[in-house]
């Protein structure tokens, strides 16, 4: 038999094993609920971001969401950061910074479960007109044979164009900051022009590229710097 010091409470031997058979039904349930827990944060769906970056004097930059980064590798212009995964919500802070931190553009925006985003750094740094659009990628595959196709206007010099390919307008009158539905197309070769809206004069004729079935892929317009000078260009990026 022992005493609880303190509280003048008698505890025998009968007692002392109810106390410590309690105790361990604690821990296991206390066990149980962390586990469960940590597996329901690990079952949490989430959106997916990339960043693409289409402005030619920003440098390279990176990707915050909420002020947590989520790129692992600096992003070049031209090119984007690839996905990677972000916790869902609405009114969402988006910014983009420097390699040295300074912010460089910044957005709000909403995040679904399950949903794919990109972020597109346009604008040029010396007019001090860089901004960011935010884009929901379509991740649903295309019929068999068949390719997905957007537009985004990334190019703060571009006036109102179309995109073409074999004398076949896709998207039509296409302003800054423009951003097309998807359309499907046979997989294949193109080689694709931006033209001044409603005339067959080129500004931009890419190379041939082809395009593999089943994928899905942003064709997006871009100011390119070229002896202190700024043209449009053009890039193909995928989206799955």
């Amino acid at each position: 038999m022992v005493w609880l010091l303190g509280l003048g409470i008698k505890i025998d031997n009968n007692m002392k094993t109810l106390i410590h058979k309690t105790t361990l039904l604690a821990s296991c349930v206390l066990a149980i609920f962390i586990s469960s827990c940590t597996k329901d944060n690990d079952n949490v769906v989430k959106a997916k971001v990339q960043l693409v970056n289409a402005s030619p004097d920003a440098g390279a930059s990176n990707l915050y969401v909420n002020s947590s980064q989520t790129n692992t590798s600096k992003v070049a212009y031209g090119t984007a950061s690839g996905y990677s995964d972000v916790n869902i919500g609405n009114g969402q802070t988006v910014e983009v910074k420097s390699t040295s931190g300074s912010t460089l553009a910044s957005t709000t925006s909403d995040f679904d479960a399950g949903t794919n985003y990109s972020v597109f750094l346009t604008g040029q740094s010396s007019a001090s007109n860089l901004s960011a659009i935010v884009t929901k990628d379509d991740q649903t595959a295309p019929s068999s044979g068949n390719v997905k196709i957007r537009f985004v206007n990334a190019a703060s010099i571009s006036p109102s164009i179309d995109l073409t390919s074999s004398g076949s307008v896709f998207f039509s009158a296409q302003s800054y900051k423009a951003v097309t539905a998807y359309v499907e197309k046979p997989a294949g070769a193109y080689v694709f022009k931006l033209n001044i809206a409603g005339s067959s004069t080129a500004l931009v004729t890419t190379p041939s590229i082809t395009l593999q079935s089943g994928k899905i892929y942003t064709i997006f317009a871009k100011s390119l710097l070229v002896s202190g000078s700024l043209v449009l260009d053009a890039a193909v990026i995928a989206n799955n």
